[in-house]
């Protein structure tokens, strides 16, 4: 557990260091009020970006960290009284007892990360998209050779950069468990155990909750994997949390509401760049966080100036998915390029349609799941049984009885317009998953955090009730306790290594292609793994798929009839 432990705090490390170069350089930093973790966010962020960025030019492996670190030191180095002084602001703002309970959370998430990395689509196409990154960086038409590969989330490119010197499965290994503890972190600065007024009531129950959510993502079994709605719902998390700052304390100190309106955008992004699922949460988040920019009358200048800055970071996301899949959005055809390696839309539109239909109802075919409602009695019954979906369904429920009793106890209840504003990104992230891939793992965050702004919904009211934040803090007690426990008992019984190499490969077999190109299908199964990177499920074989050139790093591309 060691060598686990120091591998993560390598990664908060770096991330801490990369971070307080940025806002030293972007000027973002002369504000202050960045503690430490808020500053190893905005590193994430960049490190993820500037994989992405390298990406486009090679594989990250086997150099891409060491040029970056070398850099970060150097630039650091060139402006070192102020790097000193942006930490020692940042130590001297961190709630250091908040932190403590980084602790059992920093031991949890490096026991899970050396659990076997078996979860969803791993051996399908996560283990194999890392890989590719690491080795290639993004290949043009990648997407051809197996649609899900083109899916461009940006966690492939972030474990990609975190293989560096590890190698390949150290990188792969620990990239949840990196995000989720630094998710946790900023978490913890939620908590004002000294000032227990009742605004700081909402906050301490809203960051107990959040951290509760993420607590059962560092106990998941897919935290030792590259499965991105770990770390998705981790940075939505986030979001979430930033989003209540700048909503509830931006007029306290404008440099804090400023500077968390920048987190706030930035985390963000960077959620539906791991999954695009979470692009309604994260989309309205960011329009919401506009209007709040403007009422508050914060700088046009400023306000321009931190979007330039997300746009830096964007634009390399936006180029890795026209690289493999022609297609920004991919499996949507929107913005669609006709470059030669461009996925034809008849693809591109089958992998949407077999990702919305197997949401709706796994085993059947699209044709017979979209266009019409058939798919809604059994998948309501199948989300009934689903944690994900009935852990905040239940904490919903606790929070819309406690509404109730509310209104008994002092009527009329009059809530703050501005926690219903709180509402808005969750509302539309459950409308926008809803209507297109509707299974409870594609929206874990957004369906917790709308629970919880439900379960909360009372104590904002202009004549509150104390009494009630006990019963709310027992709900989540409770939850984050059987959580505790049952992940414990799984963690207690699970084999642990590291690397968690996945010891067994499905079958291949080699089939050749019109051009002459050998691609590998499993045999016996539906997942191909990692052992050939030239591989695909046998449904998604294609004869007319062929080299762009003689090197893999050309890319691929499918041959059109007659070409």
């Amino acid at each position: 557990m060691l060598r686990s432990s120091l591998l993560l705090l390598f990664c908060q490390a770096e991330f801490l260091v990369v971070g307080a170069t940025f806002l030293i350089y972007s000027g973002a930093g002369r504000s202050g009020s960045f503690n430490l973790f808020d500053q190893a966010f905005l590193g994430f962020c960049v490190v993820t970006g500037f994989a992405q960025v390298w990406s486009i030019f090679n594989g990250l492996c086997p150099s891409s960290n060491y040029f970056l670190l070398c850099l970060t030191i150097i630039l650091a180095g060139m402006k070192s009284r102020h790097f000193v002084d942006l930490l020692s602001l940042g130590l001297r703002v961190t709630r250091i007892r908040s932190a403590l309970v980084l602790v059992p959370i920093g031991v949890a998430a490096a026991i899970n990360s050396l659990t076997s990395g078996f979860c969803y689509d791993n051996a399908l196409y996560h283990f194999l998209s890392v890989r590719w990154m690491a080795e290639y960086g993004s290949v043009p038409g990648l997407a051809n050779l197996h649609g899900r590969l083109g899916f461009n989330s940006s966690l492939v490119a972030l474990a990609g950069i975190l293989s560096v010197p590890s190698g390949i499965n150290i990188g792969r290994e620990f990239v949840n468990g990196a995000t989720t503890v630094l998710v946790a972190g900023i978490l913890s600065q939620g908590f004002r155990f000294e000032d227990w007024r009742a605004l700081n009531v909402s906050r301490n129950l809203y960051a107990f909750g959040l951290l509760a959510f993420v607590l059962m993502l560092v106990l998941s079994p897919c935290l030792s994997s590259p499965q991105p709605d770990v770390a998705s719902a981790a940075v939505a998390s986030a979001s979430a949390w930033y989003f209540l700052m700048i909503v509830r304390f931006f007029n306290d100190d404008v440099h804090f509401g400023t500077n968390q309106w920048l987190l706030c955008v930035f985390a963000s992004v960077a959620t539906f760049e791991i999954k695009l699922s979470y692009f309604g949460f994260a989309a309205s988040t960011i329009l919401v966080a506009l209007v709040v920019a403007a009422r508050r009358r914060m700088p046009f200048r400023q306000v321009c100036l931190r979007l330039l800055f997300v746009l830096v970071l964007f634009i390399p996301w936006i180029c890795c998915g026209y690289i493999t899949s022609g297609c920004p959005f991919f499996p949507s055809d929107f913005g669609r390029l006709n470059f030669d390696w461009a996925v034809p839309r008849q693809l591109a539109t089958f992998e949407k349609d077999a990702v919305f239909a197997w949401a709706r109802a796994p085993g059947l075919a699209p044709k017979e799941v979209l266009g019409n409602w058939k798919w809604l009695s059994p998948w309501i019954v199948r989300i009934l049984s689903d944690t994900w979906a009935v852990k905040p369904l239940l904490l919903g429920m606790v929070g819309f009885l406690l509404f109730l009793g509310r209104l008994v106890m002092q009527p009329p209840l009059q809530v703050e317009r501005r926690w219903l504003v709180l509402l808005v990104p969750s509302a539309v992230g459950i409308l926008f998953w809803f209507l297109t891939a509707p299974d409870p793992r594609f929206a874990q965050a957004v369906l917790w955090v709308f629970a919880l702004n439900i379960l909360l919904l009372p104590f904002q009211a202009t004549n509150r009730a104390r009494g009630l934040g006990i019963l709310a803090t027992f709900a989540l007690a409770i939850l984050a306790s059987i959580n505790a426990v049952v992940g414990s008992a799984r963690l207690i019984k699970e084999k642990k290594r590291i690397p968690n190499i996945v010891q067994s490969q499905n079958e291949l077999s080699a089939r050749r292609t019109d051009s002459g190109l050998t691609v590998w299908t499993p045999k016996n199964a539906y997942e191909p793994g990692d052992s050939q990177l030239i591989s695909t499920p046998s449904d998604r074989f294609n004869s007319r798929l062929e080299l762009r050139g003689s090197s893999l790093h050309d890319g691929f591309r499918i041959r059109t009839p007659g070409g």
